[in-house]
């Protein structure tokens, strides 16, 4: 049986919202699926700081906390999802095909994509709302197009 996940944009979704410190999290989900401490990745001049993060329904929700070990960022992965739907505004985020999410939430929210993303388009980043949509593939071999993840994040994030 699936969990019907609702997304409010710069809040959260369902219990779960940003500023929440992580023993109230697991107070809420639960054990974790999987977990990582805050580190640092570095190779030769480059660093890049990796967040602390809690994994749950088989790292289907992955939740990225600050250095306060608060809720800054909520990514969900619907590509072969077997525990969770999710939702943006009554809207099946991985069963709408991409072309009509974009429209979608660039109506709804009066808003557009950031279209200087270099990752264009495989990932959107709507920067005004801090929601980024990211996939893949552009066609999967069945010949469908939708979005493999969405990542929501407080605001100001983007």
């Amino acid at each position: 049986m699936f969990k019907k996940i609702e997304i409010v944009l710069h809040s959260g979704t369902n219990e779960i919202h940003f500023g929440m410190d992580r023993e109230t999290v697991r107070s809420i989900l639960g054990t974790p699926f999987h977990t990582e401490e805050a580190s640092v990745f570095e190779f030769d001049d480059i660093k890049i700081d990796n967040p602390a993060k809690d994994t749950y329904f088989e790292n289907e929700f992955q939740i990225h906390y600050d250095a306060n070990l608060q809720v800054e960022y909520l990514e969900f992965h619907g590509n072969e999802a077997e525990h969770l739907n999710v939702f943006l505004d009554d809207v099946n985020v991985f069963k709408t095909p991409v072309p009509e999410l974009i429209e979608k939430v660039k109506s709804a929210y009066q808003t557009d994509y950031d279209h200087s993303n270099e990752e264009l388009p495989y990932s959107f980043i709507f920067k005004q709302l801090d929601l980024s949509f990211w996939r893949q593939e552009l066609v999967d071999n069945l010949g469908n197009e939708f979005f493999w993840t969405i990542g929501i994040g407080k605001k100001g994030y983007y």
